[in-house]
This record gives C-alpha cells, structure tokens and sequence, in this order.
C-alpha cells in the first residue's frame, strides 16, 4: 500500500510545535516509525525504509510539505490519518490531501451524513418519464456514437448481479488483493457471458443532453477539436487547459462529456446556469468537482478512487449506506431508475446543483 499524503497549514497563535510535538509522540505507539525533534522541525522517521520521513517544518508557523509513505500495513496508514485529525485543532487551516483520494473518506467515516435521502419533487418526475421512455426506445445511432466514445460502457443488471455473486464467492475464499480479485474476476468471464444494453437512469439523459448542446445532428458533427475548445472556455477547474492533445481525447472524452452537461445543464443555487459564473462564486469549485467525479464514480461506475473532495466523500458516504461497492471500490447501482434518482437528485440537492435541461 503506498500514497503520497500533502499538507499544509498555519498554526494558530496560542499553540506551537511544543503542542505538535506532544499530539505526535502519542500516536507513535500506532506507528512503526521514530520521532526526532529540531528547534523548527519535528520529523516521524518510518522504521520500513521504504517511506520517506513525514516533517512538520515551520516558518512563521506555516508549513507546506508531502510524504511518499510505503508503508505494509493499512493499520499504520489510518493511524498517521487519525494522527493529522487530532491536529487538526492547533491549526488555523490545515488541509491534508492524498493522491489516492482516501483522506476525505476517512475524515468523515464517524460523522453523520450531511445528505438527506428524500423522495423525487413533481418536477423531478418528469425526468423518471424520460428515463421510462428511454427503457421503451433504443438509442439512436448518434446516442450509440457519444455512448461508444464515452467509455461508459452498458451492462445488463445481470451482468452486474453476477459480478457481485463472484466477489461473494472471492470474499468467502479470503482474497482480498485488488489484483488478484480483477485476476480471478476475468477467469470468471466465460461464467458472466456477453453484456447486454442495460443503461443506468441518468447515462442517456446525460448524452442527450450533450447531443443537444454540442448540436450534433450526424456522425460527422462528433468534431473532438469542437468539444475540446468547448471545455477550454468553460474552465471547469479554473486552469489552463489540460486537454489540448488531440490524440488523448478518448481519454479525456468521459470527463468532458460530464463537464459540460454539468456546465450547461444545471444551475447554483439560484444564482444561474453554471457555465455563466464566475470561478470564484463560493462553493462552486467544489461542488462542480465533486459532482464530475461523483457521477462518474457513484452511477456509471467508473471513477473508482477515492474522493476528490469533501462534498464527493458524503456523497459516496450515502451511497455506500443503501449500497454495496465492488472489488475496486465502485458503487453498484442495481436498484430500480426511480431509487436511483432519489440519490442522484439528493446529492445534485446537497451540492446546489439543479438540473435545469437544456435552453
């Protein structure tokens, strides 16, 4: 298990690295590691080898630092976790970050879920009628073009029910190695046979969409330079454009797919359609993130990281109460279109998305 952990912070006032120094000795009996101390500096020296040290190094008591830990035990990994959350307090802003994502998920796993569950509104059934309609037509062949470029690709519920019956049968066997169960689970194939259109409720209405605002009347009208200039002008990070190799697109292409049905089909909190708002609107960074990696991950399976965000771990949070994961920590959704829209529409709810459609 390895990750590189960020974190960066501005102690307060009335603490110093005496209060570090003293919160930090006490977590050490959970890891495997030695604690030295400096006039400025306190450094955990993990015992492994493997990992390099974690530094609190402070200059007007602000410090800026990472730490690539390879550590051998999950235990150890949550202890440093549990260690930063303790810290917390002596700061004025402390923010703690992982490339794979599990430090959200972890800082909120004894809290209560900020989202409430709540039945679709009247207007909210208009789109369960979409969904219906959609279960009666096929998709056309432009919808099975965006579909095919998006990498979403359909499986039947039974597909999906014995995938969950396989990782049963693993988990019983003890294999818990993530590499060893996707091993096991393509040795199962001949036992899953061929996947058959099944769509989650929100993937056509999201290629709908797109088809509309992107107005893609013809196979020819798919233009990738087209849809990557749309994206550049949305800035839906705030930064320069990450996307300008053509030849990268079917990489890209998922994301942006949901960036600009985020972008163009939903508005913030009253405030306008999310294309037409400042970056700087509070809270709109966050809430656009953790709804592209959310939807991705949570109903189209996927993003199977951790969160990118806060916002995205309680949405995960509330999936995963009503919901199993798989074996690489995707959310199986297999319950009926209207169930899975209460989440979808609780979630857009909790973030001050809503989805407006198309103008």
């Amino acid at each position: 298990m390895s990750c590189t952990i960020f974190y960066k912070g501005t102690l307060k006032e009335k603490n110093s690295l005496s209060d570090v120094f003293s919160i930090v000795s006490r977590h050490m009996q959970n890891i495997e590691a030695e604690l030295v101390r400096s006039d400025d500096s306190v450094m955990i020296s993990f015992l492994q080898g493997k990992s390099e040290p974690l530094v609190f190094h402070f200059e007007d008591n602000k410090m800026d630092d990472f730490c690539k830990w390879n550590g051998e035990t999950s235990e150890e990994f949550y202890a440093i976790f549990d260690m930063f959350i303790e810290l917390k307090p002596l700061f004025k802003s402390l923010r703690v970050e992982d490339d794979e994502g599990f430090w959200y998920e972890y800082a909120i796993r004894k809290q209560p879920c900020k989202i409430k569950l709540r039945p679709l509104t009247s207007d909210e059934m208009g789109f369960l009628e979409r969904v219906k309609a959609n279960d009666q037509n096929p998709p056309n062949e432009i919808e099975q073009l965006v579909i095919a470029k998006s990498r979403f690709v359909p499986f039947s519920l039974e597909t999906m029910k014995n995938h969950i019956m396989i990782e049963d049968e693993l988990k019983s066997k003890g294999v818990t190695a993530a590499d060893e169960i996707a091993q096991l689970i393509r040795s199962h194939q001949a036992k899953i046979g061929p996947a058959k259109p099944f769509y989650h409720a929100l993937l056509r209405i999201i290629v709908q969409d797109f088809i509309k605002i992107v107005k893609i009347d013809s196979a020819e009208d798919f233009c990738p330079q087209a849809i990557i200039k749309l994206t550049d002008e949305l800035e839906f990070f705030g930064e320069e454009s990450r996307k300008e190799d053509i030849e990268g697109f079917e990489f890209v292409f998922h994301w942006l797919l949901i960036e600009i049905w985020i972008s163009y089909a939903f508005e913030y909190k009253k405030m306008g359609v999310v294309k037409d708002l400042p970056e700087s609107t509070r809270g709109l960074h966050t809430s656009k993130e953790a709804a592209l990696y959310g939807i991705t991950s949570i109903f189209l399976n996927l993003h199977a990281g951790g969160a990118s965000n806060s916002k995205e771990a309680e949405m995960k949070k509330l999936a995963k109460k009503y919901y199993r994961t798989g074996a690489l920590g995707e959310v199986v959704i297999v319950d009926e279109p209207e169930r899975e829209l209460e989440f979808f529409f609780s979630m857009m709810e909790y973030l001050g998305l809503k989805h407006i459609g198309t103008q």
